[in-house]
Parts: structure tokens; sequence; C-alpha cells
């Protein structure tokens, strides 16, 4: 939060967030508290998801993205490795 707030500060206007790995495996619930935090502070801020699922052992496949784009403005979406979606 204060990285975000940091850079709202500087006028930047997107974020590129990291899931939150220490959590262990993100779930749906995990990351909707952690994005919408930010979000919901700084409104203005269009949102940048970074997956790294050998980092977090999580995937974020298209529902997921879905329902966290509703309350959380998102501009695009990083992804490592590239776009390899598991259905």
């Amino acid at each position: 939060m204060t990285a975000a707030g940091h850079a709202a500060g500087q006028g930047v206007d997107a974020l590129l967030m990291v899931d939150p790995y220490y959590n262990g495996p993100s779930s749906l619930e995990i990351r909707r508290e952690y994005y919408e935090a930010v979000a919901a502070r700084y409104p203005d801020m269009e949102i940048i998801p970074y997956i790294i699922p050998g980092r977090t052992g999580a995937q974020m496949l298209p529902p997921d993205l879905a329902l966290l784009a509703n309350p959380v403005p998102m501009s695009g979406l990083s992804r490592k490795p590239p776009a390899i979606w598991i259905t």
C-alpha cells in the first residue's frame, strides 16, 4: 500500500501488481482482498495484475479475471511465462 501511495503521489496512472505469493497458492478470495484494497484507496489508478504461476502455484484464468475486473479497474494483464491458459 505504501508503494502504491508513493506511485500515486508521483503521478503514476497504473500499477503492475504481483500476486500475493507470500500467502502460498492464491485463491480468488485472497486476490480480491489484495487488489480491491488498492483499488478502493486509489480509485483513479489502473491495476495490471502480474501473474507468476511458478511463484504462486496458481493460475488466473479468464473466469477469474472476469470476476476480479468488476470491482478492480484493470487495463491489462502480464503473465510469466507468456500467455498459456490451462483449462
